[in-house]
């Protein structure tokens, strides 16, 4: 569930935006932001634009960037608010290969270095009533491999059992983050789908999926992030099918890691 932050600056994912509503109280004044929250559209703009030789560096959309996900912001305010920003977790890293500052607009999230994050939000709601911190992660080992034209189910889950076993729906916001390996070097696409599954006494009912993603793979071993929003209600799961591809390859691992809102 993203957040759309006041004065049209954007949206961002839960966290940063309560550390950007803090940041407004302290300064007394909304933070200035160039851009916030970026949409798949957007970004394949910006990557379209580089590989012509238009356009600065950017991301392929299906990396994708940290301002794709919902974490990460441009501020012309980071002249003199940098200290500021770093101590509600926002750190620039961007940098030349030689380590100076390439670009000093550029800050992304870090919730485990926001010395403010347990501050009550200037809602009077405190953070933690609203976030919980999620890490789940595919351990088949070795990695499970996958025929060409296969679509494997990979089961993540927000508890040990997959599933919302009671209580109102949990939004979910994260990315699933996978490594393949092909074996062989050529070019292709692979294809995840989130899925919704529901269950009924052990069985699953009904199965509804989301916006498909895909990761361009080109052999070796590849990286991908897959961005995840969705409601999950009593026995539901979150679940992802991944496939697509004219050869064999192997999973070789999927983290999902994310926040559950209430």
């Amino acid at each position: 569930m993203s957040v759309d932050l006041t004065g049209g600056r954007g949206w961002l994912n839960p966290a940063p935006a309560a550390s950007i509503a803090r940041i407004d109280r302290a300064l007394g004044r909304p933070l200035q932001i160039s851009e916030a929250g970026r949409s798949f559209f957007q970004q394949e703009k910006f990557y379209k634009a580089w590989l012509n030789g238009t356009g600065n560096y950017a991301l392929s959309p299906y990396a994708p960037s940290v301002h794709q996900i919902g974490d990460a912001i441009d501020t012309d305010d980071w002249v003199h608010h940098t200290a500021l920003l770093n101590e509600h977790g926002w750190f620039q890293t961007v940098f030349w290969p030689d380590g100076t500052l390439r670009e000093g607009w550029h800050f992304e999230y870090d919730p485990s270095r926001d010395q403010h994050i347990n501050d009550a939000a200037p809602t009077g709601t405190k953070e933690d009533d609203m976030i919980e911190d999620l890490y789940t992660k595919f351990g088949k080992k070795g990695g499970q491999p996958v025929k060409a034209g296969e679509a494997p189910n990979l089961h993540i889950n927000d508890q040990k059992d997959v599933s919302v076993v009671r209580g109102a729906a949990k939004q979910i916001v994260g990315n699933l983050s996978v490594q393949v390996s092909g074996g062989k070097a050529y070019v292709g696409v692979l294809q995840v789908i989130p899925y919704v599954v529901t269950y009924e006494n052990g069985n699953e009912s009904d199965r509804v999926s989301l916006m498909a993603q895909e990761i361009v793979f080109t052999g070796g071993d590849t990286f991908g992030k897959i961005p995840v929003n969705c409601a999950l209600k009593a026995n539901q799961r979150l679940s992802f099918r991944i496939g697509g591809s004219s050869h064999d390859f192997t999973v070789k691992s999927a983290v999902f890691r994310g926040m559950k809102v209430t």
